[in-house]
């Protein structure tokens, strides 16, 4: 599995070569002991995460940054198990790891976390966060 560098915002603010993700880049979040991933929308001042079935939105974040050491990004459809080159980017309070991914929900391309333990992808949308278990997942290659 890959891990990426990650850059600090706060307030909607994002840093050159944060990745970007049909309006919103992809961040992340300490909540409950652990780091949670979820999208950055600047028009919203904040990253949204989805934990325990609930949306949180959280003012100080990291954005996830392209890499610069010669590998690319790419988006591929989960099929089961976590592809080669999956992006770790948080983890639960437990310390399970917690891999990028989006998924389509109420017609919006949306980012969030992937639990491979429950093989879901989970987004926050509006007031509360979804487990999706049709996603992708985002991989350094």
């Amino acid at each position: 599995m890959t891990e990426l560098q990650w850059a600090a915002g706060s307030g909607g603010s994002v840093p050159e070569g944060a990745v970007s993700c049909e309006g919103a880049y992809v961040g992340r979040a300490h909540h409950d002991n652990g780091i949670i991933i979820g999208p950055v929308v600047c028009a919203d001042s904040c990253c949204a995460i989805g934990y325990c079935g609930e949306r949180f939105t959280k003012d100080e974040y990291e954005v996830l940054l392209e890499p610069t050491d010669g590998k690319r990004l790419r988006w591929e459809k989960f099929t089961g198990d976590m592809p080669e080159g999956a992006v770790k980017g948080g983890y639960l309070c437990s310390g399970h790891p917690l891999y990028v991914g989006r998924t389509w929900k109420d017609g919006k391309l949306l980012i969030g976390h992937i639990n491979n333990v429950h093989k879901v992808c989970c987004v926050p949308s509006e007031d509360k966060c979804y487990d999706c278990s049709d996603f992708y997942v985002l991989v350094a290659y």
